[in-house]
């Protein structure tokens, strides 16, 4: 089967065409109904968009990120691209994990360092209180376990499922 990508695109696919112009690339939102098109509109752009310009993104070494909410677009996309490794499908979560795994022991040492720091300041202010039986002490003290807790179990967090 021979596909024609000089077929004209509809005039929303032709808008989303626009965005992907490699040298003036612009982010968009495809925000539609269940069932009104919205990956058909995708794959269509995302093909011609790949017999245009593909050589160019393989030669760069780059790609096409394509986000979206759920695990099932994400699959359905991938699928009707023919697994094509130009493009990043994935979903919010796991672009953004993926983007942050990197700095993981960095956030750790952040995280460590901020609640040291939080603790002994919700300390200092528990020895100075007078009455341990008010409203505020017994917050602070709450606030103290939690982070406590999340101090001592941070240590023991491998890996983040996004």
């Amino acid at each position: 089967m021979t596909i024609d990508y000089n077929v004209a695109l509809s005039p929303v696919d032709e808008e989303i065409y626009r965005c992907l112009d490699l040298d003036n690339p612009k982010s968009f939102f495809l925000f539609a109904g269940a069932g009104s098109g919205k990956t058909r509109s995708l794959v269509e752009v995302l093909k011609r968009f790949r017999h245009e310009n593909i050589t160019r993104l393989r030669k760069n070494g780059q790609k096409v990120a394509i986000i979206t909410y759920t695990n099932a677009a994400c699959d359905e996309i991938k699928n009707r691209l023919e697994y094509d490794s130009a493009f990043h499908v994935s979903t919010i979560h796991r672009f953004t994990w993926e983007l942050i795994n990197p700095y993981t022991n960095d956030i750790r040492r952040w995280l460590t360092t901020n609640l040291e720091e939080e603790i002994a300041d919700l300390r200092e202010k528990q020895s100075k209180s007078r009455n341990t039986a008010t409203k505020t002490y017994i917050d602070r003290e709450r606030k103290i376990e939690l982070k406590d807790r999340r101090l001592r179990i941070l240590p023991d967090i491998n890996h983040l499922n996004p």
